[in-house]
């Protein structure tokens, strides 16, 4: 009852502050205030669902449904474009602290397995996203008027962005439980490496879209367009991995700070 009345005090305050924000401070003053409301407001949902035995994350995402502009509308589209760059930076955060859970000795270890389940894992929810969008074409906007092959193409598109894992997700869940074992460092092996399978996926169900259903405002993708896009990505990587392993070893002061001077160049 504490966390609930807390969070009404959190939003019918804001709801008084913000008008006297928009006037004296503008915009940006606006925004920063709409932002520790949320970080406030999904902590608070978090703890509430404890009880029911829904992981935190659940919480998290709660309010942000409640609080979004579907809702209650309390955070505005413009108020989400102008925080962007605070989900950038949380991306690039999570991506790190996932990547530093990998060991290279265990991946060349279980290679074979994490192939095997990732295969047959993202192969069968391809195939099962297809094949269902297919059969309930004629009630999805963007398959409705088109033809056999046109809605194959489609719908390989639509399935190749949604067969993406979340690391954000896997990591809060796996923090908040405290899990460890072979269950644990596999799933999460194989999130990780999925999401590199999906980039390469992508590009070529897009290729393969752009080609069978051709669009004049679409433009061209090309084949050094995808090379750049994956290859500069591990070039920037190895430089920003190198550029951290060097501060950790001659320096290591600050740490959080580093953290998010190297997450932010890395995502811009």
């Amino acid at each position: 009852m504490r966390r609930a009345a807390v969070l009404l005090l959190l939003f019918f305050g804001m709801s008084l502050i913000i008008p006297i924000q928009q006037g004296a401070h503008g915009a940006g003053a606006q925004s920063l205030l709409i932002f520790g409301f949320l970080v406030l407001a999904a902590y608070t949902v978090g703890e509430l669902v404890t009880p029911l035995t829904l992981p935190r994350i659940t919480g998290f995402l709660l309010a942000g449904i409640l609080f979004g502009p579907s809702v209650l509308g309390s955070v505005d589209a413009n108020v989400i474009a102008e925080l962007a760059p605070v989900n950038r930076l949380a991306i690039a955060l999570i991506a790190f602290l996932a990547g530093a859970e990998l060991r290279w000795k265990e991946l060349r270890e279980h290679l074979k397995t994490l192939l095997a389940i990732l295969t047959s894992e993202l192969l069968l929810t391809f195939v099962a996203i297809v094949g269902t969008l297919l059969l309930v074409r004629q009630y999805v906007p963007f398959l409705a008027d088109t033809e056999l092959v046109q809605a194959v193409a489609l719908s390989s598109l639509f399935a190749a962005v949604a067969i993406v894992h979340s690391p954000a997700v896997v990591l809060a869940l796996l923090t908040e439980t405290g899990a460890k074992g072979p269950v644990t460092r596999t799933t999460l092996s194989i999130v990780l490496v999925a999401d590199v399978v999906v980039v390469l996926a992508f590009s070529l169900t897009l290729t393969v879209a752009r080609a069978v259903v051709p669009s004049d405002t679409a433009a061209a993708l090309s084949a050094g367009a995808v090379a750049w896009e994956l290859g500069g990505s591990v070039i920037v990587g190895a430089l920003l991995g190198g550029a951290v392993a060097l501060y950790l070893r001659f320096v290591e002061r600050e740490l959080i700070m580093f953290a998010l001077i190297v997450a932010f160049f890395g995502s811009e």
